[in-house]
């Protein structure tokens, strides 16, 4: 994996190879390769620390509500579950309440989902529905589920366009 760091002085990121191989000569002289021959796009990358979870959520709630908001055009984002999710999209109907945004020109798709129907409490969409679609009232054409209580393989099928995604 990498990691990145900012030098004390100026704008250049300094590239770190974090492995589990031994610190052999080869392997050093290998890592060095890899930190040569990361993606141009990942020279930007910050590491930010936050002091708990729900500060986390809160800036990146921020961020969010801040890039969607931006334009009214439509947008796209993908939304998983995790430890986070609950916080984040507490934070998110917060702000955006606060602020009186709309997120309607919003579509919500799902980067995963668990086996399980939308009404489980293992649901990563039950989860964002009662957190942050229910109370920000969001229309129900913008939000792309995936069928967690379908088949697999049919759930697939139907992520990719073969059939209504609802």
């Amino acid at each position: 994996t990498a990691s990145f760091t900012r030098r004390a002085h100026g704008d250049r990121w300094r590239r770190k190879i974090c492995s589990p191989r031994p610190a052999t000569r080869g392997a050093i002289r290998s890592r060095q390769s890899e930190a040569r021959n990361l993606s141009p796009s990942m020279a930007n990358v910050e590491l930010v620390r936050f002091p708990n979870a729900a500060a986390l959520a809160d800036a990146a709630a921020a961020q969010f509500v801040a890039n969607v908001t931006v334009t009214s055009a439509p947008r796209t984002v993908a939304v998983s579950g995790g430890r986070i999710a609950k916080d984040f999209f507490q934070a998110v109907t917060k702000l955006v309440k606060t602020q009186g945004a709309l997120l309607t020109h919003v579509h919500f798709f799902w980067a995963d989902e668990r086996c399980v129907p939308p009404t489980d409490a293992e649901s990563n969409y039950r989860i964002a529905a009662e957190l942050l679609f229910q109370p920000l009232g969001l229309p129900r054409e913008n939000l792309h589920r995936l069928r967690g209580e379908d088949e697999p393989a049919r759930a697939a099928s139907l992520s990719r366009g073969n059939g209504p995604i609802r």
